[in-house]
């Protein structure tokens, strides 16, 4: 595919060349038209020439014509030319003198449907990948109920530097992939590296099956996240750890109030220890969405 440009009164129409047109372009009056140029042995011009004589010399057809012509898709091996406007009807009537003149078939269109369908089948290869979820469910350990999602197509964050490490790791051991409910039983269950508080402190599992990724939304992940090669080699799946969404931001509201509240020295007198008298900290979400800083905080 070749992209060019003629100049035509000030106006440039852009000119595309292809090997081959799509079929929808075939219509049954170009293939009786195909069939004359043969019986006639009527030669098919090149194409500069025909360019510069249909613009410049040719009075079969108005200069208002065209003008409204935006841009010209041919093909060498199909002998067709097509025209894209919206004021083609002067053209589709002197076509059968067009085609005795240059040997080409002229198709009219208003748009170039290959570019739309090109476009159409881009927004379906988009709409494929989009993430989409397949099952939700409530999966239950000890008095928590903890919301089970399933996914396909895994969404772009979860594609870091250690999942692909821990993927290489899955596949080059070969490391079985356990069923989900088969994992979340024994992880709740029977693996003891991970104690029951933290357990409890997830919110929600989210599980992508080709991926091989549990992504464990938690309040509490430090010990989850230190045995994570292990239970990447026990389950066959990789467990990505993070915090759930908090609420909107405060932490503009939050600093004017210490601002007015506190002075410098505020803090300059006072030590913690053992027998110091219970203290009251409200601590600010610094983001809407889930916040690593906010674990650290916390």
């Amino acid at each position: 595919m070749k992209t060019e440009e003629f100049n035509f009164l000030n106006k440039k129409i852009l000119i595309e060349k292809r090997d081959e047109v799509d079929s929808h372009y075939k219509i049954s009056s170009y293939k009786n038209k195909l069939d004359l140029m043969e019986e006639k042995k009527i030669p098919q011009k090149p194409i500069i020439d025909i360019l510069n004589h249909f613009f410049l010399k040719n009075k079969l057809v108005s200069d208002k014509t065209k003008k409204s012509i935006s841009k010209i898709i041919y093909s060498h091996k199909d002998k067709i030319i097509i025209l894209i406007t919206k004021s083609g009807r002067e053209i589709i009537w002197k076509r059968d003198k067009l085609i005795h003149e240059y040997g080409w078939f002229f198709f009219v269109s208003k748009r170039d449907t290959d570019s739309i369908s090109k476009k159409i089948k881009k927004e379906e290869k988009k709409a494929k990948k989009r993430e989409i979820t397949i099952n939700i469910e409530n999966y239950h350990f000890d008095s928590s109920s903890i919301v089970l999602k399933e996914k396909q197509n895994m969404r772009p964050l979860y594609h870091t530097k250690e999942y692909f490490q821990y993927f290489k790791l899955i596949t080059s051991k070969n490391v079985p992939q356990l069923p989900i409910k088969e994992v979340l039983d024994n992880f709740f269950n029977n693996y003891e590296e991970v104690p029951i508080k933290e357990k409890k402190a997830i919110r929600k599992i989210i599980f992508y099956q080709n991926e091989r990724v549990i992504v464990v939304k938690c309040l509490i992940g430090d010990l989850m996240y230190k045995n994570l090669e292990e239970l990447v080699k026990k389950y066959g799946w990789y467990f990505y750890i993070t915090g759930v969404p908090v609420g909107e931001s405060d932490i503009s509201n939050a600093i004017d109030k210490i601002d007015k509240r506190f002075d410098l020295n505020y803090f300059k007198n006072l030590s913690l220890s053992e027998d110091t008298e219970k203290i009251r900290v409200s601590i600010y979400p610094i983001v809407l969405k889930p916040n690593h800083n906010c674990h650290i905080l916390g």
